[in-house]
């Protein structure tokens, strides 16, 4: 949930959706490398990729560097949505909210 927590922050009118991404999945890796160091080698790291569906997009947006990218303004509806596997165990969280709202 920090890495969750640290997109969520950093998601903010003018930022690149493709920059989230790309942070989100850059810290999963970073956070699960810090794991089970000492136990037998195991596969853990990115179960379903840092996602930013931003207004009447559904879900599940993970744009390419070669997809055009989509630049957060305030009132935009925000859902952020991303998975870490360890050995196998998946745990998926998920956010959303309006950019620029008061709480």
């Amino acid at each position: 949930s920090g890495v969750l927590r640290s997109v969520v922050e950093a998601a903010n009118a003018g930022a690149s959706v493709l920059c989230l991404c790309e942070k989100g999945d850059s810290m999963i890796m970073e956070e699960t490398g810090k794991i089970f160091k000492k136990e037998k080698e195991m596969k853990k790291g990115i179960a379903f990729p840092t996602s930013i569906s931003v207004n009447n997009c559904v879900c599940h947006f993970s744009p390419l560097k070669s997809d055009q990218d989509y630049i957060l303004k305030d009132g935009d509806l925000v859902k952020i949505d991303l998975g870490v596997h360890v050995d196998g165990f998946i745990a998926n969280v998920a956010h959303t909210f309006v950019l620029g709202a008061s709480k």
